[in-house]
This record gives structure tokens, sequence and C-alpha cells, in this order.
């Protein structure tokens, strides 16, 4: 599953997705807001175990079970941080240098 999500003060907006309906979610129960802020991305190869994750309601069913998580933030040309491009799957995984 892939998602381009714009994050606000309140909000996550997922503007275009694949393998999920495009949604609009709280900022607390966003994957995508923790972190996103420093312009690095991160590679979560099992959420479940990740402490920044685990309680999140997409990682401990309430919403979803997301193990394998990738998010790319998405800046502007003047360091502007919009939101994400993330990755997710049920299933743990890892990213292969390709």
């Amino acid at each position: 599953m892939t998602a381009i999500n714009i994050i606000t003060e309140d909000l996550q907006y997922q503007v275009a997705s694949a393998g999920l309906e495009p949604y609009l979610y709280s900022r607390e129960d966003s994957m995508c807001a923790v972190g996103f802020l420093d312009g690095t991305s991160t590679v979560v190869e099992d959420a479940s175990l990740d402490p920044r994750y685990s309680t999140n309601p997409f990682v401990d069913g309430r919403r979803g079970a997301f193990r394998f998580y990738a998010p790319v933030p998405l800046v502007s040309h003047d360091g502007f941080v919009l939101g994400t491009l993330c990755a997710g799957a049920r299933e743990t995984g890892t990213l292969s240098d390709r």
C-alpha cells in the first residue's frame, strides 16, 4: 500500500493512494506524522516492535495491522516539509538497495 499524505497541524490528508482508499485522518492517529518534520526517510521492518508506532491504531489493530512501514518526507525547494510519501504492508519486510 502506498500513499501521498499532506500533514497539517490537526490532520493527515491522503491526496493519492494505491492499495487503500484515500482518507482523512487525525494527525494524532497518523503514522506519517511521527518524525516526518526532521526530513529524513525511515524504514521500519516491524512497526509492532517499534515504540514510536506500536500503539498506533494502524498497527495495534484498532484501525489496521500494518507491520512494514517506510515514509519519505515531501520537502519543498525551500525546506518546508509538506507531508510524506509512504509505503506499508500488513507483513513485515525490508527494502533492498534496488
